[in-house]
């Protein structure tokens, strides 16, 4: 019985760590913060942010945050967000920089088996404080803005409003309480509100046809005709 218990708690423990590893697609010196750790190299930033992730109806279209991307330099971090049943997912970073950028925001939007999926055109710059944790909020679709036809009824999503909220009293009870390296430690604060400082993001759609392709193009939306992807919605993008 022992034996059988205990086969069982290294499978949850290979899962978990399948799980947060699927989380990032990116360069090896950047990751995770390790639950046991307790200090930050003096030469890296930790950033923290939260995204909400629960998908939005409006009428009969959905949307839901798929992806984003952390830049600093010339390299990047792909953050896949799919954690649908909590509706909230919470990011804690260790980059080997102070500058940085979030960009790339991706969401699928669709209705039952045609979708497209659509990113950001524009960028977030955050200065991070050097062996410090950085909260930059909780990233949250405020609005959503789509097309018009002639009857004034909504066609395909073309902008967002993307706004960091301050989330933190909440985020940091949930950090606190599997991180060490929240401990005698306060994040430093950098709220920026509304994403880029606009309230309208243009939204990019792929040109992509098939959901599973290695290579696909970005444009933005315009008057060209274009097919929605079929099939139920990828997980994650095509890296």
């Amino acid at each position: 019985m022992s034996a059988a218990i205990s086969k069982y708690r290294g499978l949850i423990r290979v899962i978990n760590v399948f799980f947060l590893s699927a989380i990032l697609a990116g360069c090896a010196t950047t990751g995770l913060i390790d639950p046991g750790r307790a200090t930050i190299d003096p030469n890296s930033s930790v950033i923290a942010f939260s995204v909400e992730t629960a998908e939005i109806s409006d009428d009969k279209a959905w949307l839901r945050p798929k992806q984003l991307q952390v830049r600093y330099g010339n390299e990047s971090i792909t953050v896949r967000l799919h954690d649908r049943n909590a509706g909230l997912q919470r990011i804690l970073l260790e980059v080997p920089a102070q500058d940085i950028s979030l960009n790339g925001f991706e969401l699928d939007a669709g209705t039952g088996i045609f979708w497209n999926r659509y990113r950001t055109g524009s960028s977030q710059s955050f200065s991070l404080s050097p062996g410090e944790i950085t909260y930059v909020g909780r990233i949250e679709i405020a609005k959503v803005y789509f097309e018009e036809d002639a009857d004034r009824e909504k066609g395909r999503p073309n902008g967002i409003r993307l706004v960091f909220s301050d989330a933190m009293e909440e985020d940091l009870v949930a950090w606190t309480q599997q991180y060490k390296i929240f401990e005698g430690r306060n994040p430093v604060s950098e709220i920026v509100g509304d994403w880029g400082g606009s309230e309208f993001l243009d939204l990019w759609i792929r040109e992509s046809a098939t959901a599973r392709s290695s290579s696909y193009r970005w444009r933005e939306l315009d008057s060209l005709s274009y097919e929605p992807m079929r099939g139920p919605a990828p997980e994650t993008a095509p890296q």
